[in-house]
């Protein structure tokens, strides 16, 4: 077999390569499938905070536009100290705050050269505030999305406190302290904790700051093993490690890529299943001396696949099925079957996919519950545990997750193994005549299916890109 076995049967090319399958599979490394794309940005979490919840590098300093945003900020923002009487404070172009203080102090930056450099300004993006006009970057990211900035005004509230003793941060800025660490949103939360003076009660708000930015600092971590584990085909691995970073988070926005990501290695484990299954019944046909289809077969899994690792472990099987082919007679040709009658095309309108669906027809009953399995013809067989772990992964496909098309064009996928989960976004979708184009979200990639049949609550599609038939029945109703 291609999976290491110790019985008097056949020859299997595996025998001579060492390693059986599944520890193979552990133990390689490198992938091609991507990551999962962890965007933990710490930007507001709603449409009613201060714009600005834009990835670094999605913003470029030198660009000319960019640049003049920057510069006008510089000249219109007035530093959040600002608010208390008789201070008169602003930025010069090296960032730095000048001027006269509220008690008559002055504030001067005399090694200034006065030239102006975005990119050094850019730096401290987030540290440079303002009373009306939002920190730089949130200003510059929502004139540049052409967005009003018009949530900043009033965040620091005119005559109150920001620097004093530390019974200062009561009323609206103890307020939008609390509010910025439960919405993980901690340079913000950081930014008004430096404005305050010390007192107790910034010494609760720094303790309240530290143990939820140590909260979620051990989620990134988390989520950063799921990640490593996905990229190197670890699924089981890296959806343990994701469910460790949801059940350890309490910011709503983290759950919510946790749980997108989630669904993407689901994904990714359920297409991988059929590069095993496909391995698997290359080692059968090795066995019965059927050595053409079984290099069929490893060469349609290695074209399926987006694990390297799986790549290396076929090619090793690939050589020895073409040194048996080079030893052995031809095998004779196999059984012509009689082609599948072809299916009428169907032209699918969009209205029609509007709604809840799941790859079996009990999958929208009620609450995933994993299917007792008879393990009495498999037991001490790993080839029996690698039909088993494909049994186990489309299992998750048709079972275990939940698919809806929404009218906005936007496709949502559920998996209701995890507690509380919720719809996230996964891809774009469109009908155009009998095909239905997908752009997913995290890896940027576009895959076509054209619809062959269409019944009332029923569809079948067929996947340009994985070669395969997939049925999708509709939920009347959604699932708890």
């Amino acid at each position: 077999m291609l999976v290491f076995v110790a019985a008097p049967i056949a020859p299997s090319f595996a025998q001579d390569i060492g390693d059986p399958w599944l520890d193979s599979l552990r133990g390689a490394t490198g992938t091609v499938i991507g990551d999962l794309n962890p965007r933990f940005d710490d930007g507001p979490s709603s449409s009613s905070a201060p714009p600005g919840d834009a990835a670094p590098g999605t913003v470029n300093p030198s660009d000319r536009e960019t640049a003049r945003l920057i510069r006008e900020w510089i000249d219109i923002a007035e530093p959040p100290q600002n608010v208390t009487e008789g201070a008169r404070l602003h930025y010069t172009y090296g960032g730095n705050m000048v001027g006269t203080t509220a008690d008559g102090g002055i504030i001067a930056s005399p090694h200034e050269s006065g030239a102006f450099d975005p990119v050094f300004l850019w730096q401290n993006r987030r540290g440079l505030d303002s009373v009306d006009h939002c920190t730089m970057e949130e200003y510059v990211v929502a004139r540049l999305a052409e967005e009003p900035v018009d949530g900043c005004r009033g965040r620091y509230r005119p005559g109150g406190p920001v620097a004093g003793n530390g019974n200062d941060a009561s009323g609206d800025t103890g307020d939008r302290i609390e509010d910025a660490i439960s919405a993980c949103r901690f340079d913000e939360a950081r930014t008004l904790i430096d404005a305050i003076g010390d007192g107790s009660v910034r010494a609760r708000l720094e303790r309240r700051y530290t143990e939820a930015h140590e909260r979620e600092e051990k989620t990134k971590a988390l989520f950063a093993e799921g990640d490593a584990a996905y990229r190197n085909c670890d699924f089981d691995e890296a959806s343990e490690s994701l469910d460790k970073a949801a059940a350890n988070t309490n910011c709503d926005r983290y759950r919510t890529r946790i749980a997108q990501a989630a669904s993407k290695v689901a994904a990714a484990q359920a297409h991988e299943e059929k590069t095993r299954a496909l391995f698997s019944e290359a080692d059968r046909l090795f066995r019965q001396n059927d050595f053409e289809t079984a290099r069929s077969r490893l060469e349609t899994a290695r074209a399926h696949t987006r694990c390297q690792r799986y790549v290396t472990r076929i090619d090793e099987a690939l050589g020895k099925v073409v040194e048996r082919i080079a030893q052995a007679p031809p095998a004779s040709p196999p059984p012509v079957e009689a082609p599948a009658p072809p299916a009428p095309a169907v032209s699918a309108g969009a209205d029609y996919f509007i709604g809840v669906w799941a790859m079996s027809p009990t999958a929208c009953s009620g609450p995933y519950k994993p299917r007792p399995r008879d393990n009495s013809e498999t037991a001490g067989s790993i080839a029996g545990a690698i039909e088993q772990g494909v049994e186990q992964g489309l299992e998750i496909a048709a079972h275990a997750l939940r698919y809806e098309f929404r009218s906005n064009g936007v496709f949502y996928v559920r998996d209701i193994r995890q507690p509380n989960s919720r719809f996230v976004p996964f891809a774009d979708w469109s009908v155009r005549g009998d095909v239905m184009t997908f752009h997913t979200y995290d890896d940027d990639e576009t895959d076509t299916a054209r619809i062959l049949r269409k019944l009332p609550d029923r569809f079948e599609i067929d996947s340009e890109v994985e070669g395969e038939n997939a049925s999708f029945y509709r939920c009347t109703e959604e699932p708890n």
